[in-house]
């Protein structure tokens, strides 16, 4: 690694030799074929995988609308009727798409996924790099990004399209944004506007984009000039000098974002898909609002266990809600009172918690009382704040840099490896809910999808067995598939 292992490297000075911008760019070109490689070959194994009978039968291979593939009538469809439950007009063409190119062949499916998720990894390569000058520590957040086996669920699972491809449109969006900072001008400032339509337009989850801007202005872009860390240069023609004007600036982003959250909320309750209060009350979703956060953290730092489905747990204990409470509001206390010297501690924390609101479960839909692919993006905010906040301590140390070059080596080394192992349970119905049954318990998602699998296989008593414990366990029983003789 180079010395921006332990510095925050700026931009290539004008005047700098041309050989320094063309090793910069073979750096580059290097790192971004070492990550594509390295995703490619962990998710390849995906093209032989089935569809699941849990959301990829609904979206897809029972929707008559998509099967037909992109044709007018679904182009109108897709715009003006919700599909399953949401309304996701872009990821429902994608789907179309799909389907006029492979038909109901799985794999094909599969192979987009792993594409846009390749791309989105290059993209946050080159986003990060450009926003902050740090070429290597940007390359293992992208790096953990594209390999972290928390991320198999949003990849391996045809149905999760939405989050890959509105992630894609989101870091063309950061993109965007970073171009209209360095000379802001209104038609840059439309090509933002557009590309964060369309990552609206693929999932409803980005909704919490500008805010992650407004973070991005303060660190590392540095365009409120109190929080400047001493020395840093800002990286635009003109910056704003108060977080109100980064705010009204931020104006037609947040009425994207309100018009979006008005739509999906009809939509998902003109469908029935919202648990209302007297199924769980709110008091329920307030004490597992501080412990999915944590738990979310744990699974981060050590992935095991992961399944496609979790257990919501109705009778936290008292003492766990108040431990984990005070502790993240002391974490959160004690970020925002650090310096502008580590502006990337106050940015990467709030980016995890405030991109993980929408779906925290204040607003419950479906039974889980977490899930895996609701740390796509979140995930990234953890994973700047540990990468630069480990490289400023190994700074004070003689031999931090090649201490921290083989951690990151390691660390990489071993998502990959687990990813690989974890994509595997994703072949078909019967493998990934087997597994989300050996890793949890009492899970009456498992045991009703299973059954599904098992029931179709032509096993009737196994399968009658996972019913049997559906309706035993399961808490919100609009989730579970009717079981029928």
């Amino acid at each position: 690694m180079t010395s921006d292992t332990l510095k925050l490297d700026t931009a290539a000075p004008q005047g700098a030799p041309a050989g320094a911008d063309r090793r910069g760019v073979r750096h580059d070109t290097c790192i971004a074929l070492g990550l594509a490689l390295a995703i490619i070959g962990v998710y390849a194994q995906t093209a032989h995988f089935e569809f699941l009978d849990y959301d990829d039968d609904s979206y897809i291979v029972q929707d008559t609308t998509v099967r037909g593939g992109l044709t007018r009538a679904g182009v109108i469809a897709a715009f003006t009727q919700p599909h399953v439950a949401t309304w996701h007009p872009l990821t429902t063409l994608s789907h179309m798409l799909d389907c006029s190119l492979f038909g109901l062949w799985a794999g094909g499916h599969h192979l987009v996924n792993v594409g846009l998720h390749t791309l989105n990894t290059l993209l946050l390569f080159a986003v990060l790099t450009a926003m902050t000058g740090a070429r290597w520590r940007s390359a293992f957040v992208a790096a953990i990004f594209g390999l972290h086996p928390l991320h198999v669920e949003s990849v391996a699972w045809v149905a999760e399209r939405k989050d890959v491809l509105s992630t894609c449109f989101l870091f063309l969006t950061l993109a965007s944004y970073r171009y209209y900072t360095q000379l802001p001008h209104w038609r840059r400032y439309a090509l933002v506007v557009a590309m964060y339509a369309l990552a609206a337009l693929s999932k409803p989850m980005v909704v919490t984009l500008p805010v992650v801007l407004v973070l991005l202005d303060v660190w590392p872009l540095q365009r409120l000039s109190r929080h400047r860390a001493p020395g840093g240069q800002p990286q635009s023609a003109h910056r704003p000098h108060s977080l109100r004007s980064l705010l009204w600036e931020k104006l037609p982003l947040f009425a994207v974002a309100g018009l979006l959250s008005w739509v999906t909320m009809r939509v998902q309750g003109a469908a029935g898909a919202m648990i209302p209060l007297d199924v769980l009350p709110m008091r329920t979703r307030l004490a597992n609002l501080p412990m999915s956060y944590l738990r979310y953290i744990g699974k981060a730092l050590w992935p095991t266990d992961l399944a496609i489905a979790y257990p919501y747990e109705l009778h936290w204990p008292p003492w766990q809600v108040a431990g984990a409470s005070v502790l993240l509001l002391v974490v959160t206390a004690a970020i925002l009172r650090l310096g502008p010297r580590r502006g990337y501690a106050r940015t990467g924390w709030l980016w995890y918690g405030i991109t993980l609101l929408p779906v925290i479960g204040i607003v419950q839909v479906g039974p889980q009382s977490i899930a895996d692919r609701y740390t796509y993006v979140p995930l990234i905010g953890l994973c700047m704040l540990v990468t630069w906040g480990v490289c400023d301590l190994a700074a004070r140390w003689r031999h931090g840099p090649g201490a921290v070059g083989f951690a990151a080596l390691v660390i990489v080394a071993a998502c990959l490896l687990v990813t690989w192992r974890q994509v595997g349970f994703w072949r078909n119905s019967y493998t990934v809910f087997e597994h989300a049954l050996a890793v949890t318990t009492d899970n009456a998602v498992a045991h009703a999808y299973l059954g599904k699998a098992l029931l179709a296989d032509g096993h009737p008593q196994e399968a009658w067995t996972h019913f049997n414990e559906t309706l035993r366990l399961e808490p919100f029983p609009a989730k579970a598939p009717p079981p029928r003789r």
